[in-house]
């Protein structure tokens, strides 16, 4: 049994249709990154299943137990989700161990709870202290636990980490995963960082304009997108026209290149990850460019291309191979590319 199901959910604002027939499974114990631009719906689907906002239609379970459907809507307080707000909205009267022990019954039990999420999110020695007297990573932490806490039935992470330093952000997120997998619980977050959701969750649910195009593992959206818009919208992607020669091999303007997808006779988009361009010395060029622009990423290095017809291409490499601005270098595309029919170009 999944921890969560959605079913051909549907929620208007007047003429605004925000969710356009949603469908996602969330297996228990994972989380799940619901990954989208501003505006696409992720905040209305998370409020939906909160109990915030009701489906117009559709329907939406917990464990099996329908909370929201046409002749069911189970208020927020008795969803058993809990909600991790961006700014974490700790209460400020209240101590570290009373804002985790919050949320749970007053029995002998509450006190090993509050220590052993302490301990868990790295918190030990900081239960008598104030949320101002927190960093905003600390917060962060105490806003987890305290939604872990009541061992809630889905907990929602509301772009809980967007408003740390990047640096913090990545350290808390890392240690927020393995919290969440040491307690066994099931997460959704919402996010609009692409690197977030693909280091992070155990499955992306891509979103556009209301409707969630693909559910995969992070591993699959990326090499295997189901579109060519999730493709440029999930990490870098070249996509150039070519055609099938082959079941198995494509011609674009970078020559016939390994590819996966349904075989057509009917023109397609090819999609190039920038990894898999490699540079080489320019005599003789496997395909000759010009480099037009270089940008230093720390861990890498992109370069930008030009092909002899103007085609623009880009390639990352070691953040030690920085080539001069006008160079003439060679291409080889290394790995399988990923090919679907032209008339998706722009789904």
């Amino acid at each position: 049994m999944n921890a969560l199901e959605i079913s051909a959910a549907v929620k208007r604002f007047g003429p605004v249709t925000a969710l356009a027939g949603v469908d996602l499974a969330v297996p228990p114990g994972t989380l799940t990154a619901v990954l989208g631009p501003s505006g696409c719906g992720k905040t209305t689907l998370l409020r939906c299943l909160a109990g915030f906002e009701r489906l117009d239609t559709g329907d939406i379970r917990l464990n099996g137990a329908p909370v929201d459907g046409p002749r069911t809507f189970t208020s927020p307080h008795r969803r058993r989700v809990a909600i991790v707000p961006q700014e974490g909205a700790l209460f400020p009267h209240l101590s570290v161990a009373g804002n985790i022990a919050y949320g749970l019954p007053r029995d002998h039990h509450r006190t090993t709870r509050v220590q052993d999420l302490l301990t868990l999110m790295g918190l030990d020695g900081m239960e008598n202290r104030f949320p101002h007297h927190l960093s905003g990573g600390q917060q962060q932490r105490v806003a987890v636990a305290r939604a872990l806490a009541p061992r809630p039935a889905l907990i929602l992470l509301d772009e809980a980490f967007s408003a740390l330093d990047a640096g913090l952000r990545a350290d808390l997120r890392d240690d927020v995963r393995a919290a969440l997998r040491a307690d066994g619980a099931t997460a959704l977050l919402v996010t609009h960082d692409q690197a977030e959701a693909l280091s992070t969750a155990d499955q992306i649910a891509v979103m556009r304009a209301g409707s969630i195009l693909q559910a995969a593992p992070p591993e699959t959206v990326y090499q295997a997108p189901a579109t060519p818009w999730i493709a440029s919208f999930v990490g870098g992607a070249m996509l150039l026209p070519g055609h099938w020669t082959t079941p198995t091999t494509v011609t674009t303007a970078l020559g016939t290149l390994p590819a996966t997808g349904i075989h057509t006779t009917a023109p397609v988009t090819v999609m190039i990850r920038p990894e898999q361009i490699t540079l080489s010395d320019p005599t003789p060029p496997p395909i000759p460019a010009k480099v037009i622009d270089r940008t230093y990423l720390g861990h890498s290095a992109l370069i930008r291309l030009e092909l002899p017809d103007a085609t623009p291409i880009s390639a990352r490499v070691p953040p030690n191979h920085l080539i001069d601005l006008g160079s003439q270098v060679g291409l080889t595309v290394t790995g399988p590319c990923r090919a679907w029919p032209a008339s998706l170009r722009d789904n």
